[in-house]
């Protein structure tokens, strides 16, 4: 796995609150801010949650300590490896 991706790399076992705080530190390691990739514990991608997820699961009173599970995106748009920025554009 890409080092820059591992260090925004949160398991299905992660709490809100872990997941806050991985994606809150991220521009300080230099890496994407404002997404989370969730993974298998095989480096599979099963979800992702962005800091709006996050946002909208505090405004429904959901507890910090909830499995990020609850609230991921299950099916997030995702691109081959190797397309040119307009080959991605065409196929989202």
């Amino acid at each position: 796995m890409n080092k820059k991706i591992s260090q925004i790399t949160v398991s299905i076992n992660s709490t809100i609150r872990e997941t806050m705080i991985l994606i809150n530190d991220a521009s300080l390691k230099g890496v994407p801010s404002g997404i989370a990739i969730v993974t298998t514990s095989d480096n599979i991608l099963i979800g992702i949650v962005t800091d709006g997820d996050i946002r909208r699961a505090l405004v429904n009173k959901i507890d910090m300590e909830t499995r990020i599970e609850e609230i991921m995106v299950r099916d997030p748009i995702t691109v081959p490896k190797g397309l040119s920025e307009s080959e991605m554009f065409e196929l989202v």
